[in-house]
C-alpha cells in the first residue's frame, strides 16, 4: 500500500492573522502554511509523477473552486503556471497522499485542502521547491520565453544578487534587465549572444 494516514490534529488556536504564503516541498511531500513568515501548519501531500513533475517556481493562486468533485476532491486552487494547468486540490484517492501520483498538481486530503482553502485568498504566493525536471538550455531563451528553464535562470540570477522578482518562468522585461545587468558587470556582450553567455556564466550551459 502507498500513502500516509491523515494525522489527527489537536486544536492550535484561531486561524492565523497576517500575510499568508504557502511553501510546497516535493522532496519532503509537504505543504506548509506560513503567516507573517512564521510556520503555522504543515500538511502531507502527493506530488507529480517523475514524468509529470510538479513545477518548481513561485506562483500565485489565481482561481478557487468548491465542490469540484471526482479526482479533484472537494476544493481546487489554480496556480498561474504559464505552461500548463496546475493547482492544489483534494482527492478521491486519499491513499495516494505521501507519494508521486499526479500529473503535476498537488493533492491533499480533502479535510486539509478545505482548511487551507478557507484561509488563503486569491493572489496568495505559493513557492514550490524540490525535484527539478531535466533541463534543456540548448533551446533559445529570450524575451517572451516561458519554460521551467527560465525559472532556474531566475533563481540563479537571484543567488548572484541580481533579483529578477518572482521566479515565475516568464522571461519578461525584469528578467531581461537583470540578465543585462549581470552581463555588464562581468564584461559580457549585451548583443544577440548575451543570454547564452550569461547561462554559461551561471553554469547552466
Amino acid at each position: 500500500a502507498h500513502g500516509v494516514v491523515r494525522p489527527s490534529r489537536p486544536a492550535t488556536g484561531p486561524p492565523p492573522e497576517g500575510e499568508i504564503r504557502i511553501e510546497i516541498d516535493t522532496e519532503k511531500l509537504t505543504l506548509t502554511l506560513f503567516c507573517d513568515e512564521k510556520e503555522w501548519r504543515t500538511y502531507p501531500i502527493a506530488a507529480g509523477r517523475w514524468e509529470t513533475m510538479t513545477p518548481v517556481g513561485e506562483w500565485r493562486i489565481v482561481d478557487k473552486g468548491e465542490r469540484v468533485g471526482g479526482p479533484f476532491g472537494s476544493r481546487w486552487m489554480a496556480l498561474d503556471v504559464p505552461w500548463g494547468n496546475y493547482g492544489i486540490h483534494g482527492t478521491s484517492m486519499p491513499w495516494t497522499i505521501g507519494g508521486y501520483f499526479s500529473s503535476g498538481c498537488v493533492r491533499m486530503f480533502n479535510e486539509d485542502v478545505e482548511e487551507v482553502f478557507d484561509l488563503v485568498p486569491s493572489g496568495t504566493l505559493v513557492t514550490v521547491k524540490g525535484y527539478l525536471p531535466k533541463m534543456d538550455f540548448t533551446q533559445k531563451i529570450g524575451l517572451g520565453s516561458v519554460a521551467p528553464e527560465v525559472v532556474l535562470l531566475q533563481q540563479r540570477l537571484r543567488e548572484e544578487g541580481f533579483d529578477p522578482g518572482r521566479c515565475d518562468g516568464r522571461y519578461g522585461s525584469a528578467t531581461d534587465a537583470r540578465v543585462r545587468d549581470i552581463a555588464t558587470v562581468y564584461g559580457l556582450s549585451t548583443g544577440k549572444n548575451m543570454v547564452r553567455d550569461v547561462l554559461r556564466l551561471l553554469g547552466l550551459l
